[in-house]
């Protein structure tokens, strides 16, 4: 009889957790973005904080404007260069569509030309279905770039909230004592070393987490640039930055992106391109199965099949957004179990 009050406690206060996870996913954490990547990023810079700190007569004040103002010019510059770059390719291949769907159904046309010569013809619903496809193809590409470009021609919206990030780093960085004092004395006595270790395991989860995903984005973004632009190919930028995206998810990959390419340029006889990309798809391959067990091991502590589950359950519940927040939820939960403040699958 206690063994089963004990699985129905662990039933209980897990479906509790759980819950209270995805109200506060969903209705609590949008409002508090700027707060959240205020922790992250005074998080980010207290190692320069510390050292500037320890290093200089400076005040800790002192060293937090500093680091701040780097990290602000930093991703000022950074941003500015990709907004820039970004807009150009996306308005450029807005323009040429019309010409790139022109292509396209001739290709098709061909397509079922020579299916129509060495077999019977085509049934009249086959050929009115491929059109269809191409169709809703085109339209969809159309409105994946009037959404790209409204994102980053929005993005000067933004500065509010860059703003209040920016202060309040500054404020948590300055204040990172007093403030950890104060949160260690709300919590009661005999759960403040499990609280403390706690925040320590999120803090670093957190910032593993942010890592893990930076450098995951980083090497596909890059290889996939370089090779687009050693092919020839005009929307390197464009393209290098979707195969990065893809790269997060899991199963999918870049390949969703360099396969059709692979197929296109090999149906237009651009046999180069088509090479060049294999190449491109073969080194990324294997520089990312050569990293991610140590990226995703040192940084995020969790299997990649709860990567998935924490993905598919985050976007079927939240959408897109939880595709970012499920695998971050799983890596919390995974903290607050080891120090014990969550509880384990009762033992014998």
């Amino acid at each position: 009889m206690q063994r089963l009050s004990e699985e129905w406690r662990y039933f209980l206060i897990w479906g509790a957790v759980l819950t209270a996870c995805y109200i506060a996913a969903r209705f609590v954490l949008p409002l508090f973005t700027p707060f959240i990547a205020a922790l992250l990023l005074a998080a980010i810079i207290d190692p320069v904080v510390e050292l500037l700190t320890k290093r200089s007569r400076l005040t800790r004040g002192v060293s937090a404007s500093v680091s701040l103002i780097i990290v602000f010019v930093l991703l000022s510059v950074i941003i500015a260069l990709l907004v820039i770059r970004i807009v150009a390719e996306v308005q450029d291949l807005y323009r040429s569509l019309p010409l790139y769907y022109m292509n396209a159904q001739e290709i098709i046309d061909r397509i079922i030309s020579y299916i129509g010569s060495v077999t019977e013809d085509l049934p009249y619903s086959v050929i009115e279905t491929v059109r269809r496809i191409q169709s809703r193809l085109y339209a969809s590409a159309e409105g994946v770039l009037l959404s790209v470009t409204s994102v980053v021609m929005g993005l000067p919206r933004l500065s509010i909230n860059v703003i209040v990030s920016f202060f309040a780093a500054f404020f948590i960085s300055r204040d990172k004592k007093e403030l950890s004092e104060h949160m260690a004395s709300l919590a009661p006595l005999r759960w403040r070393e499990r609280a403390e270790e706690a925040r320590a395991g999120m803090i670093s989860a957190l910032l593993g987490f942010i890592r893990a995903y930076l450098i995951l984005i980083s090497i596909t973004v890059v290889v996939s640039i370089i090779g687009f632009r050693i092919a020839g190919i005009k929307y390197a930028w464009i393209l290098g930055i979707i195969a990065g995206i893809l790269d997060l998810i899991p199963l999918i990959g870049p390949g969703f992106l360099y396969v059709p390419m692979i197929l296109f340029y090999l149906a237009v006889r651009q046999f180069y391109r088509a090479i060049v990309i294999m190449a491109l798809m073969a080194v990324q391959f294997f520089v990312r199965k050569g990293m991610e067990p140590k990226v995703l091991g040192s940084n995020l502590g969790i299997h990649p099949i709860a990567v998935l589950v924490s993905m598919y359950l985050g976007y079927r519940l939240l959408g897109t957004y939880g595709m970012i927040v499920g695998p971050l939820i799983a890596v919390l939960l995974k903290v607050t179990v080891a120090v014990g403040i969550l509880p384990s699958w009762p033992r014998e």
